[in-house]
């Protein structure tokens, strides 16, 4: 609790707590007020604009959002073969606006609205450490400095992380410049609205009904989970997006007949689907469980109602114009994958493949990720349930860490603890509200239908089978995996606010509109409160969470609003002016060693999880062979790092060190300016192509000399 206390009276955070009141006021007030759609837009377009801006955010957003806009365009392009078909994701957004700003929905509308101006107004600031690891140095990161052919070849990196789906990193490869990071970083902002708007209409597909469709993301919104990877530069929501696109494309697929309508042939849904699916698998290693079960469970429910309704399963000439460039690059994405590794997924799938025949190339290594589970029943039965209760109610203790950056939220808990009650017969409701409505056209009568138009129960089965899949899956994860994420569950926390908010709204649609009464359906006014109260804690709670943790909003600047310079802000550093695709490993802590210009792995990348420890078990030959093979050019080598004694790790590099520098490994070693303890050791490449046994000539003995006593001389020997 006290711990709680200091982080909420910070003096950031008090004020992150001031400014998003004012923001509450300054959105809820014209919502309010205004009745006509385009003034309100106006007035929450200059409003939101005016916080970006004096957080420093406004050109990043503006130019990652014609950017985001630009790829759209051009798929749609790819889609209906038709250049005006470069305009269709504005018609659609313009469409999407006019539900949300819809009178009678504009006060759910502000739920997610504030969401996304929080993130937006931090997202400078919020940079985690895996973000600074590998998602915003992708320039130096991806080609190793030899263009397309370096982005296929095996520069010496030896982390797994770095051997992952690289789309994401691949697509915002051209955002790059103007000394921030802001440019990509905004990106996943897009996504995060892209992935609300899309998990909404996934349910108005199910129901029919605009009312549910705004509901849902707004339950969407109040998920830590998903909304706070958008400050983030991992793939993790442009995945999810891919999924939700595939799902959507299914959902529709059932709802037209298979046959299709004015605006989606049943070919051209089937292949934007597989795109979106097998583009998933381009972005995160994981998606080849998740999709993959998505997809088979898809499958098995489109040809369990093809039997009897006559459904055609296929691709037109559109479905195939668009599945091509879809596969055309995840082959080059997971070809890059599988020249530098040997495999074609790397992650917690690397032993599966070993299995297969496979084999890891150097410098990679196989760790275990499984649970550190008790052995016997009782203890494993107390151990699984207190892990499934943390994880939907209180995710405390170490390996909830990362759920606490990307927790479900109290929205998904209570969705998953409704549906058993309020899913069982809701399928058999929107069925009975369907019929009614037939038979209220045929006499001429309003039967008990959505507002919006009619309910597709067979949607319904397909969007729950692949709900009760990712449960199973996540079920055994929370078991098998010692370090659980929370991002992990994205898909099913997605999956559940959709089924969970479906159901809800068949059963009141059968509840509130009988036969023959013209009533709109919407969620009854006495769960408004709950939904107020809902909304405030998760809105507090995501404030004050994510992966670089409690940070408050973006300092403003008076002079310099509108951009945020990271090289500048985060003290980036070039001691020697090296090139950005100098190669070091530092033995320093992370992230602060990735601060610095040059392409940087930090000691964590080779000793720490996903690297390869082998390297490091202080073997002089062993290390010097893979830092003769990597071709690395510097070791910066943090004192204070170096003699932490209480770190097995820290104890090895500092024995490493060491070794290097009385080896005679060096050209030169000199202090950073202003350092005591911030070293940069030059590489002898001739040398450290040598194993430690061969004498050195004269010259390079009084060299090593002259370096170990200078080292002694600033306390580096303990």
């Amino acid at each position: 609790m006290r711990a709680l206390i200091e982080i909420l009276t910070r003096e950031e955070n008090v004020r992150m707590q001031y400014e998003i009141l004012i923001m509450l006021c300054a959105f809820s007030i014209p919502a309010l007020k205004l009745e006509s759609k385009k003034k309100l837009a106006a007035v929450w377009t200059a409003v939101a604009l005016v916080f970006i801006y004096l957080h420093r955010a406004l050109l990043p957003l503006i130019v990652s959002g014609v950017y985001v806009y630009l790829i759209a365009g051009i798929l749609s392009v790819i889609l209906k073969g038709k250049l005006r078909a470069f305009a269709l994701p504005v018609q659609v957004l313009k469409i999407k606006a006019g539900i949300y700003l819809d009178r009678s929905r504009v006060l759910y509308t502000l739920v997610p609205l504030l969401i996304v101006m929080i993130q937006a107004c931090r997202i400078n600031i919020a940079i985690d450490y895996d973000s600074l690891r590998y998602g915003l140095r992708s320039d130096v990161l991806l080609t190793g400095g030899n263009g397309l052919k370096g982005f296929f070849e095996n520069t010496g990196l030896v982390n797994l992380v770095y051997t992952y789906p690289k789309g994401f990193e691949l697509l915002t490869r051209p955002l790059y410049f103007g000394h921030t990071y802001a440019y990509v970083l905004c990106v996943n902002l897009w996504m995060l609205v892209l992935v609300l708007i899309l998990a909404g209409s996934v349910t108005g597909l199910l129901t029919g009904s605009r009312n549910a469709e705004v509901f849902t993301a707004l339950l969407m919104s109040l998920v830590p989970g998903i909304t706070n990877m958008s400050v983030t530069a991992k793939s993790d929501l442009i995945t999810l997006l891919m999924q939700l696109i595939f799902l959507y494309c299914a959902v529709r697929f059932l709802k037209t007949g298979g046959h299709g309508d004015s605006k989606a042939a049943a070919g051209e849904l089937t292949g934007a689907g597989l795109a979106a699916l097998f583009a998933s698998y381009a972005f995160k290693p994981t998606a080849l469980v998740f999709s993959s079960l998505t997809g088979l469970t898809v499958l098995t429910v489109l040809l369990y109602y093809r039997k009897g309704a006559g459904y055609r399963i296929g691709l037109d000439k559109n479905g195939i114009r668009i599945l091509i460039p879809s596969l055309l690059f995840l082959t080059g994405i997971t070809l890059r994958t599988y020249l530098i590794t040997g495999m074609p997924f790397t992650s917690v799938f690397t032993g599966v493949f070993e299995k297969l025949g496979m084999k890891l190339k150097y410098p990679f290594r196989i760790q275990p990720v499984s649970s550190k589970a008790p052995a016997d029943l009782v203890s494993i039965l107390r151990f699984y349930l207190g892990r499934i209760g943390r994880f939907l109610f209180c995710p405390a203790g170490e390996d909830m860490l990362h759920v606490q950056m990307a927790w479900g939220g109290l929205a998904f808990t209570l969705m998953a603890l409704l549906i058993p009650f309020a899913a069982g017969k809701a399928a058999e409701c929107m069925e009975d509200l369907n019929r009614l409505q037939r038979i209220g056209t045929s006499d001429g009568k309003t039967g008990a239908v959505p507002e919006d138009g009619t309910f597709s129960p067979e949607g319904f089965w397909l969007v729950g089978a692949v709900t009760s899949v990712m449960a199973i899956l996540s079920l055994i994860t929370l078991y098998l995996l010692y370090q659980i994420d929370g991002n992990y569950y994205m898909l099913l926390y997605t999956l559940v606010i959709i089924i969970g908010c479906t159901s809800l709204y068949a059963r009141a649609a059968m509840e509130v509109s009988p036969l023959g009464k013209n009533l709109p359906v919407r969620f009854s006014g006495r769960n408004t409160r709950a939904v107020i109260l809902l909304s405030g804690v998760m809105i507090y709670f995501t404030a004050f969470t994510g992966w670089a943790g409690p940070v408050g909003l973006t300092p403003v600047d008076p002079v310099n609003r509108g951009y945020y310079n990271h090289e500048v802000e985060f003290g980036i550093f070039d001691p020697l002016h090296w090139d950005r695709h100098t190669r070091v490993v530092a033995f320093a802590a992370e992230p602060d060693c990735y601060l610095l210009k040059g392409r940087v792995e930090g000691w964590v990348d080779i000793d720490g999880s996903g690297g390869n420890v082998y390297l490091t078990d202080t073997k002089l030959n062993i290390f010097k062979e893979y830092l003769s093979f990597a071709d690395i050019d510097y070791i910066y080598a943090d004192l204070a790092f170096l003699k932490d004694r209480e770190d097995e790790r820290h104890q090895r590099a500092d024995t490493l060190f060491q070794y290097m520098l009385e080896d005679g490994d060096f050209e030169e070693v000199v202090l950073a300016e202003n350092s005591s303890g911030r070293i940069f050791a030059k590489i002898d490449k001739e040398r450290m192509a040598e194993e430690w046994e061969i004498p050195l000539p004269q010259e390079k003995i009084e060299r090593t000399a002259a370096q170990c006593a200078w080292f002694e001389s600033i306390g580096g020997y303990r």
